[in-house]
């Protein structure tokens, strides 16, 4: 059982990687982009024009910088749960003797999985922040 499961991760693995380089680098350029938009001072409602604009960059760093991230993040999280849920379900994984590649794997996947939380939790910090400007 646990070498069918181990050559099923290593064959995840040596095809995940390029993937995995897309995922940290999609979040790595937009990241910066997120946190500027969140951190900027939302115009006073008695400033139609300048709440306008700010609202259209809101919605662009939404779709632009915030949504592409947590779809991309939420796809390969998914992709890959069944497989992370096997591993862990083997009972195999210990602490000081493990086996390599299956704990690369989980640990891969752990990554994986706080990114797209993160991603998720930017996606609606900045939803929310449109949603309190108005109209």
């Amino acid at each position: 059982m646990q070498a069918d499961l181990v050559e099923r991760v290593e064959s995840v693995l040596s095809g995940v990687g390029l993937l995995l380089v897309f995922v940290l680098a999609l979040f790595d350029l937009s990241y910066p982009r997120l946190r500027d938009t969140l951190d900027e001072i939302v115009p006073a409602a008695d400033r139609p024009v300048e709440r306008r604009r700010y609202r259209t960059t809101l919605r662009r760093t939404l779709f632009t910088n915030a949504l592409p991230p947590t779809i991309v993040n939420a796809v390969v999280a998914y992709a890959l749960a069944p497989l992370a849920q096997d591993v862990v379900a083997d009972g195999q994984l210990k602490v000081w003797d493990f086996h390599e590649v299956l704990m690369t794997f989980v640990l891969l996947y752990v990554l994986v999985l706080a990114f797209a939380v993160w991603s998720l939790v930017l996606l609606a910090r900045l939803a929310l922040k449109l949603r309190g400007t108005g109209s």
